[in-house]
């Protein structure tokens, strides 16, 4: 039977693999960076401001200039 290569025969077939300090990942998860919803939730919030302010600025412009103010 063949034998599996040198670098996999150091994790046998149902063997739990932990992860290892040195591990890059391992180290970036452990420093409880904030998630990428958390990201996306802040810059919805922001972009929805930005929306809202511009319609909100449309809107009255269209009624200053509607109303003859200008």
């Amino acid at each position: 039977m063949a034998q599996a290569p040198e670098h996999l025969q150091q994790f046998p077939p149902g063997a739990p693999i932990e992860p290892r300090a040195t591990s890059r990942l391992y180290v970036l998860s452990a420093q409880a960076m904030p998630s990428k919803m958390l990201w996306f939730g802040i810059a919805g919030v922001g972009y929805a401001w930005l929306v809202g302010y511009g319609i909100g600025g449309a809107g009255v412009g269209v009624m200053v200039w509607r109303e003859g103010w200008v």
